[in-house]
């Protein structure tokens, strides 16, 4: 017999038998890859038929000459393995051993080649308890999973499962076929396997066809049919017009079937269809079927059964983090709670029972632990700081469009802004242009997460607008119209039941000052209520209408600040490069903040300058005051770096939803700004600026506030919040339980000491079921009532029951006390709360400080020269720089500076020319970036500047098309260029690029005439103008 190489394609108990002696291997005719047992087979050869005969090298040698006799049972799997583990050197030296039992084999003249054999999974022991608590994924069996997997061989023998194949023959026969030959034997199936999950088997074809026919009545039984395929709760099938994919409808005869915990878990389910579902089971989050499928495919959690469902589980401390990375696959994300522990459930289940007689019929409902979803998640309504990437705001938009022939079709937008980690409702109306230009330009400026929009509201040019700007990220959610969402007459009914918290009468219910402005605006309340019932269906209407922060959104803000449009925002790389990143934008260069908070006020200063020439020079006033007084800034950022994120935890307080340590994180950052809001208005009792002194000024004295809260609660090691002595009574209470039963069992503890004359004997808890067992040395006689419950090498660990009388009454004690403590938090929670207005206004001044502070370390970090801009009063807008440089490329020293006059003295158009790679194009971003730094009070890179506040800066930049909104280049320069015409002013700059691209020559030239006449001459505007 050949020696065995390492590089055989034999399998692991094939290659023991043969190696072992069992059967000789000899060379097939099919050629000489066949003539060792450790060549391959080869894909394009056919092997010959293999002629079976009496003296077959692959019959097993003690029958060759005993046809008649008896043959001996076939071996056990468990016996098979211990063969396979003895040594290779100790087979080849009895290659002729006999065993007492061996499986039979099958021959086979077809060539298939075998897959690869799979790995097992253990399965979870069935048991009817639906509220087993896992402890933890199933690891697989190390016999299979050290296992080789099988490779392609020559050799067709395998073994067969002589037990399955008993079982086949129980069932109905077909017609017997004519005996075959071995020769003729069906071709072996590499990929069978037993039904009762056993090894890879080589099979007849008759038995292959009853395995198949087991697993196909197998699939027919499954006990949840309504999967296949699913239907919405209106009965609409996938791919119906009007299917909802949110819903799915489950037949009545299925939940007379379910067992208590599967009846949980559908009714969450049949509501939240295309929801990732995390159930809490214990100290573990588990998915269940179509959901644990999905976590299995991606992220190849392991997949075990659990009765009749399929599962894969995550520990509870990593809920978060898988949470965040199905969410970032465009998943919707649920988080089902448990409301009680099962010592709540027993302790309800007997308050539940009769007073007199026996206990009445409950339901089985009433048996399990009670779960309910606690929150749906999306990119777009995520409240949990610590599931957020970044301190950006994340911005869901409720958009309702209308449009009518009396306003020549022009559309009208209702939006409703959220954004749901820090509670804020921004709302908005407006009517657009055909471009919807303004609708661009708001949603460039929130750049939003996800977007809600009734099916067949919006017209097919905005969904191509949106499309086009929005993110792939973006998360889209539609609502049938009629069956969700609820209109202006809803939503105002909604709201006051929502606000009324004195039982007034509808009528004089004080709603929100926004919602009070747009009440008769159909288009603001009906996006707004889309959101309300699109929040309801995430379980977060409550924490987040409740608060009442309901403000009105102006995109422009027109008369009170400089108007930078969609275009302008993406032509100037305000926001976003070409690229769609932040690098050499105008926000990364200049927002230095310190807070998260800081940071997001800073985007919204940026996209709307200041227009006003006195708050201009009063903002450069306090930016050149920071600027002089280095201690402030010292002062500022040593103690709010690292503070938390307020805004955002304020909401989460509001809501009940922050956990103890959260809580007094937030009280240790008041305290911090209280104590640097003292110093500041020290350092500025010198400063030129009353804004910024004004600022400091309206702070409110926190240190009372903070005191109120404090007096209330006390702290113990692990940071729960611990109610000061007689500040609760039904703590007290509690507390006083635990103290009685605890010196009752350490009475009892001390009689056994009596008793037993030993000492030593103590107290051990184990975990948290074996609490008080009674450590007693080892060959210590004890009673026979006496429950033994662990043991080591010197100890028994015993319950006697008194003990476990009074330990079953410890842990309800205990229960009772965890309750009380969270109903505590929740006062506190609630008494913090109600000061909302006094901790917001002392963020928000701290945010409008860091603010002035990052122009102040923005503007002294700039390279020479550097000048504060000269800011006057003008009728039309002018500008002058001298030596300006772009503000991104000031650091490279062969940047050539540019004189800029235009406006006033100087002539209103500039006309550039020259050639490619000359920097036209940067001349122009640079003259825009330069004006919007000056405006929002930030030094320029300049030898001097001169500048009236411009009102809005238009922008044709770039020659490009729009095949969303079917435009051509030509026609969306037109488009451009005939908003520009319109909208313009005297006070505002222009800054067009090759007018007249999209055509020819002559026709381009014609037209980049008739505009420099229009803007110049006929309509005499002072337009600033630069022409490439």
């Amino acid at each position: 017999m050949p020696p065995k190489t390492p590089g055989s394609s034999q399998s692991l108990k094939q290659g023991n038998l043969f190696s072992a002696g069992f059967f000789k291997k000899t060379p097939t005719s099919a050629g000489p890859g066949s003539s060792s047992p450790a060549a391959p087979s080869t894909a394009t050869k056919k092997r010959d038929a293999i002629k079976p005969s009496n003296s077959s090298p692959l019959a097993p040698q003690s029958t060759d000459k005993q046809p008649n006799k008896q043959k001996s049972a076939p071996m056990s799997p468990l016996k098979e393995m211990a063969d396979d583990d003895s040594d290779d050197d100790e087979e080849n030296q009895q290659p002729k051993r006999q065993l007492k039992k061996r499986k039979p084999m099958v021959i086979s003249s077809d060539e298939e080649e075998p897959q690869p054999a799979k790995r097992k999974l253990k399965k979870r022991k069935e048991s009817n308890d639906d509220d087993f608590i896992d402890d933890g994924p199933i690891e697989m069996d190390e016999d299979i999973k050290d296992a080789p997997v099988e490779e392609e061989s020559d050799d067709l023998i395998e073994e067969i499962d002589l037990e399955d194949i008993e079982k086949s023959k129980q069932a109905p026969k077909p017609k017997p076929a004519p005996k075959e030959t071995p020769a003729k034997a069906a071709r072996p199936s590499a990929a069978g396997r037993t039904p009762s999950g056993g090894n890879k088997s080589l099979l007849t074809k008759a038995e292959r066809q009853v395995q198949q026919t087991k697993a196909a009545k197998k699939d027919a039984e499954s006990p949840f049919m309504f999967l296949h395929p699913p239907y919405d709760k209106y009965q609409n099938p996938i791919g119906h017009p009007d299917y909802d994919p949110h819903t799915l409808h489950i037949p009545p005869k299925y939940w007379k079937e379910f067992s208590p915990f599967e009846k949980q878990f559908w009714e969450i389910k049949a509501d939240h269809f295309d929801t990732i579902l995390f159930f809490q089971k214990g100290k573990f989050y588990e998915l269940y079927e179509n959901d644990a499928i999905i976590g299995h495919r991606e992220f190849d959690l392991k997949l075990t059964e659990r009765v009749r469902m399929c599962m894969v589980g995550v520990p509870e401390m990593s809920f978060d983090f898988f949470a965040a990375k199905f969410l970032a696959l465009g998943y919707k994300v649920g988080k089902v709670e448990q409301r009680e522990t099962a010592i709540g459930m027993d302790m309800r289940q007997r308050a539940d029972k009769k007073p007199a007689g026996g206990a009445k019929a409950g339901k089985s409902d009433d048996k399990l632990v009670r779960r309910e979803l606690r929150s749906v998640l999306t990119n777009g309504t995520l409240v949990d700081p610590k599931m957020l990437a970044d301190e950006a705001a994340s911005h869901c938009v409720s958009i309702k469009e209308t449009s009518s022939s009396i306003n020549g079709n022009k559309p009208t937008f209702g939006l409703c802004i959220l954004d749901a980690s820090t509670g804020e409702f921004n709302l908005a109306t407006f009517e657009d242009d055909k471009s919807r230009s303004k609708l661009e330009t708001l949603i460039r400026q929130l750049r939003p997460k996800e977007i809600v929009h009734e099916k067949g509201n919006l017209d097919q040019l905005t969904l191509r607008v949106l499309r086009n700007i929005t993110s792939i990220s973006c998360l889209w959610t539609s609502l049938n119209s009629g069956k969700e969402g609820m209109d202006a007459i809803e939503t105002i009914t909604e709201l006051k039941n929502l606000f009324n918290k004195d039982n007034e009468d509808a009528d004089k219910v004080k709603l929100p000052d926004a919602i009070e402005s747009l009440i008769e605006n159909t288009e603001a309340i009906e996006s707004l209520g889309n959101l309300m019932w699109y929040l309801r269906s995430l379980n977060l209407d409550r924490d987040l209408l409740s608060l009442g922060n309901f403000n009105i959104y102006d995109a422009t803000r027109e008369g009170q600040a400089m108007i930078l449009d969609g275009r302008t925002l993406a032509h100037i790389e305000v926001l976003v490069n070409s690229e769609g990143g932040e690098d050499d934008t105008l926000l990364k260069l200049l927002n230095r903040c310190t807070t998260p908070f800081g940071k997001r006020l800073f985007r919204i200063w940026l996209c709307t300058p200041l227009r006003s020439s006195k708050a201009i020079n009063e903002r450069l006033n306090a930016v050149d005051d920071v600027i002089s007084n280095t201690g402030f800034t010292q002062e500022f950022d040593s103690n709010v770096k690292g503070l938390p994120d307020l805004e955002r935890l304020l909401s989460r307080i509001h809501a009940m939803s922050v956990r103890p340590k959260q809580f007094l994180q937030v009280l240790e950052a008041f305290n911090r700004l209280q104590q640097v809001f003292e110093k500041l208005e020290e350092e500025a009792s010198e400063f030129k600026s009353q804004s910024l002194k004004a600022t400091l000024k309206s702070i409110p004295d926190l240190r009372e506030y903070i005191s109120n809260i404090e007096s209330k609660f006390d702290l113990t090691e692990n940071d729960t919040l611990m109610p000061c002595d007689g500040a609760d009574e039904a703590y007290e209470d509690a507390k006083k339980l635990n103290e009685d039963l605890e010196q009752e069992l350490d009475e009892i503890l001390e009689r056994y000491k009596r008793e037993f004359k030993i000492k030593t004997i103590s107290y051990k808890d184990v975990g948290t079921k074996e609490i008080y067992s009674i450590e007693m040395p080892k060959k210590t006689s004890v009673p026979a009532n006496w429950a033994k419950l662990s043991s080591t090498q010197k100890v028994d660990r015993y319950w006697s029951p008194e003990v476990r009388q009074l330990v079953q009454k410890v842990k309800e004690a205990r229960e009772t006390r965890a309750s009380a403590l969270n109903d505590f938090a929740k006062k506190l929670y609630a008494a913090f709360d109600e000061d909302y207005k006094t901790w917001i206004a002392a963020v928000k001044a701290c945010a409008e400080i860091d603010c002035i502070n990052s122009l102040a370390k923005s503007s002294i970090n700039m390279e020479e020269p550097r000048c504060r801009p000269t800011i006057i009063e003008a009728d039309e807008a002018i500008i002058d720089f001298d030596q300006l440089r772009h503000p991104s490329m000031a650091l490279r020293r062969d940047f050539v500076a540019n004189d800029v006059k235009l406006g006033g003295n100087d002539e209103g158009t500039m006309l550039l020319t020259g050639p490619n790679m000359a920097g036209k194009s940067t001349l122009l971003r640079m003259t825009a970036a330069a004006v919007i730094m000056a405006q929002i009070g930030c030094y320029v890179p300049a030898q001097s500047a001169t500048i009236a506040p411009v009102d809005r800066i238009a922008s044709r930049l770039g020659a490009y098309d729009n095949m969303f909104s079917n435009s051509s280049t030509f026609m969306v320069e037109l488009a451009e260029t005939s908003k520009i015409v319109n909208e313009t002013t005297p006070k505002s700059l222009l800054i067009l690029d090759e007018l007249g691209r999209g055509t020819s020559t002559t026709q381009g030239i014609a037209i980049a005439s008739a505009v420099t006449l229009d803007l110049h001459i006929q309509t005499s505007k002072p337009v600033i103008w630069l022409l490439k």
